[in-house]
């Protein structure tokens, strides 16, 4: 069972614990107590000093400290600052049992052999946190964070980050001068005549997949649709902006950057434009760790449209009432370049759908010969209810088989969000190991990443950075 079936309902016995504020040190073995909510963050050793968890109230950059947050997230200190890792959220009215009976939790968390299977549970209650020690060899010892460092890392390190991609952009995140914008994609266009990690096709160009090298660590993120926040949101989290910058990871765009799905702004393409002048930005930055796939949306044909809007035409007329036909030719180009598929050592991707035949590896490289074969990489769906004509397990397999990789061989898609409220749908239509993820929910964004040896999903709050960004001063304070 998945790390996120395992959170269950908070138990109803748990006003009989013992109510105690953690000052100093609180050991546990074999029972429970009852922490009202104090505003700062615990630490707590699971048996060992090799063991150590931080759980933080989880706060946005401008959330009020004392607040009684929705939810807490635990993580492992020895690696959350230092390279890609993971953490775990509870929410309140819920529980969480940790141990290593769960192989997600340990590899988010990076437990010793020295914690139990089940180790201690955690409960969040309206004003409280319930733990209780499940009779672990080691117990569990609680203790308060209250140096300052400590408790306002996290939101330091974020801060900072925003710091970073303001530089990265050149200043405030906005619209580019006519002349900056022409200069900033032809410069992408040439990196794209020779992008990295992708096989070449017959024509001597680089092909339809890219091909994400071993020991370099995927992010990838779903259908962003111009929500520029959820991308800057992703950037200022986790270790994800400095192993970019230091090349041990690469930032995969799996689709549809453009093209709002709000229903007050699908026809207002300024975001869309500010969009992919932040993607380019980035891709001079990384030009070797920034990568877009390429979906339906991200086009100006003239069949790409919502909810009956023309959203593709739209797109052209904007591009061109704005840029110019010059611009709008350098678009063309630089989606024609786009790769279709990604594969790497534990990763299949691609926007929207398995192909509807056996494919082989030389035919995805040559994908942009076959029309056929590329509209159903980006427009099909898996069959539900509402889509009876759509894809299935059966589908998925052919195309890990046609490459040769193993039955439950991870394949995340985006494109085809199965409610309005999520951002991840693990094992999608019943199909195992197969994903769905979408970037532009306005609360949470969702990311796939590597931890430890497998694809970890993980989901991040939102809230409006771009804003933020801008009125940063100049000068880091």
């Amino acid at each position: 069972m998945g790390l996120f079936k395992k959170t269950k309902s908070l138990f109803a016995a748990s006003k009989r614990y013992e109510s105690v504020e953690i000052s100093g040190t609180r050991r546990l073995q074999g029972e429970g107590i009852r922490v009202p909510f104090q505003g700062f963050p615990l630490q707590i050793y699971l048996g060992s000093d090799d063991d150590k968890l931080h759980l933080f109230p989880e706060r946005l950059l401008q959330s009020h400290p004392v607040a009684s947050p929705s939810g807490i997230v635990l993580f492992n200190p020895a690696y959350y600052y230092s390279r890609i890792s993971g953490f775990i959220r509870l929410e309140r009215g819920k529980k969480l049992v940790l141990g290593r009976s769960n192989p997600e939790q340990t590899a988010i968390l990076s437990y010793s052999d020295r914690v139990n299977d089940r180790h201690l549970t955690i409960a969040y209650s309206d004003d409280s946190l319930i733990f209780r020690d499940l009779n672990s060899d080691g117990g569990t010892t609680l203790s308060a964070l209250k140096v300052s460092d400590e408790i306002e890392g996290p939101l330091r390190r974020r801060q900072k980050k925003l710091y970073q991609i303001r530089e990265i952009f050149g200043g405030p995140i906005q619209s580019l001068p006519l002349v900056e914008a022409q200069s900033l994609l032809e410069a992408v266009n040439r990196i794209m005549t020779q992008e990295v990690h992708r096989p070449i096709n017959t024509s001597g160009r680089p092909g339809a997949v890219l091909r994400i090298p071993d020991e370099v660590t995927p992010i990838i993120i779903g259908d962003l649709h111009a929500q520029i926040d959820n991308l800057i949101n992703i950037l200022s989290e986790n270790q994800f902006l400095e192993c970019l910058e230091n090349g041990t990871a690469c930032l995969i765009l799996l689709g549809d950057t453009v093209h709002s799905e709000l229903e007050d702004q699908m026809e207002n393409m300024t975001g869309s434009m500010l969009m992919m002048d932040f993607i380019f930005k980035l891709k001079i930055r990384f030009p070797n760790q920034v990568f877009h796939i390429r979906g339906n949306h991200d086009s100006f044909a003239p069949d790409v449209s919502k909810g009956g809007i023309p959203q593709g035409l739209l797109w052209e007329k904007h591009i061109v009432t704005e840029r110019g036909t010059r611009y709008k030719q350098e678009m063309d180009r630089y989606y024609d370049q786009l790769p279709y598929v990604v594969l790497a050592k534990d990763l299949l991707a691609c926007h929207a759908s398995p192909p509807s035949r056996k494919v082989t590896l030389e035919m995805l490289v040559n994908a942009s010969g076959h029309r056929g074969l590329i509209e159903q990489l980006i427009h099909n769906r898996v069959k539900r209810s509402g889509y009876p004509g759509g894809y299935t397990a059966k589908d998925v397999k052919r195309f890990r088989k046609g490459l040769r990789l193993a039955p439950n061989f991870t394949f995340i898609v985006g494109h085809n969000p199965l409610n309005d409220t999520e951002t991840l749908w693990l094992n999608a239509g019943d199909i195992e190991n197969h994903h769905i993820i979408y970037g532009a929910n306005l609360h949470a964004i969702g990311v796939f990443t590597r931890i430890g040896d497998g694809m970890i999903p993980l989901s991040y709050k939102t809230e409006p950075l771009l804003e933020v960004i801008n009125a940063l001063p100049d000068i880091q304070i």
